[in-house]
């Protein structure tokens, strides 16, 4: 895989340490509260996401604890999970803290889900997680054929600067490349760069450091140079880590349709 930053432009951006949202959206990026900012020094954190594009409510276990899922739907009691596309759901869970060590994983539906009957185990898998390490769990695929991608976080910090990586979750996918428009804060011109190229389907990028300012990210094959995935923005201004994620099914036209989105992960 090749990994490319190939446009840098010049540090002048003032640092934001510890910089802490409340749980809100905007921006179309899904930002966590202060609660999920800290590093837990004697768990595993694990970061939950629904990325089968057919597949039903989601909850997630490891070694029978539940890591992911939603509250009991307020019109019928019953326990609804992470949702693909659904009105009222989230895709993505905040880091949850999890006793480290080998275990496994369980991705099961929710008792509120209709299309498959609750508790089916649409995938499992043996999983050893490390002491103080953050990892993302991905699930991907068909419903019939669900899976799982599984990433080690590894976090920076460059002063005065965000961090980016790019997660090609997209089924039937090619390589693809990822290039930006980018306009400096107080600046109105942008400059157009390229993030990655060479990302085939379940590949990433480490996170990478960006500077400041607005991201207009677009996904295209990287043979022909076609679009694929829309264009997502990214206003980066505080020292966090954000994960460009493209979801779906290539080809498809029918809903849900194929997204790029934007999680802030740390």
């Amino acid at each position: 895989m090749e990994r490319i930053l190939k446009h840098i432009m010049p540090l002048w951006a003032v640092l934001i340490a510890g910089s802490l949202f409340l749980s809100c959206k905007k921006d179309g990026i899904n930002y966590r509260n202060s609660a999920d900012t800290y590093v837990d020094k004697d768990n595993a954190r694990i970061l939950s996401v629904h990325a089968s594009p057919d597949g039903p409510q989601l909850d997630f276990f490891f070694n029978q604890v539940k890591i992911a899922g939603a509250q009991p739907s307020s019109l019928t009691g019953l326990g609804e999970g992470l949702a693909y596309n659904k009105t009222g759901l989230q895709y993505v869970a905040g880091y949850a803290s999890i006793k480290h060590g080998p275990g496994r994983l369980s991705i099961v539906t929710p008792a509120g889900e209709t299309s498959v009957p609750a508790g089916t185990v649409m995938y499992s898998q043996d999983l050893s997680l490390d002491k103080s390490k953050a990892y993302s769990i991905f699930a991907v695929g068909p419903k019939v054929n669900m899976t799982a991608l599984v990433l080690e976080d590894k976090f920076i910090y460059p002063p005065g600067k965000a961090a980016v990586r790019f997660v090609n979750l997209l089924s039937g996918s090619p390589s693809v490349k990822v290039s930006y428009s980018f306009t400096a804060l107080g600046q109105t011109q942008p400059v157009a760069g390229e993030f990655a190229t060479g990302i085939d389907y379940k590949g990433a990028t480490d996170f990478l450091p960006v500077e400041f300012g607005l991201y207009v990210f677009q996904v295209k094959n990287a043979a022909t140079g076609a679009n694929i995935g829309g264009t997502v923005s990214l206003t980066a201004s505080i020292t966090k880590n954000f994960s460009l994620l493209l979801r779906g099914v290539m080809g498809s036209t029918v809903t849900p349709p194929l997204a790029t989105t934007v999680t802030q992960d740390k």
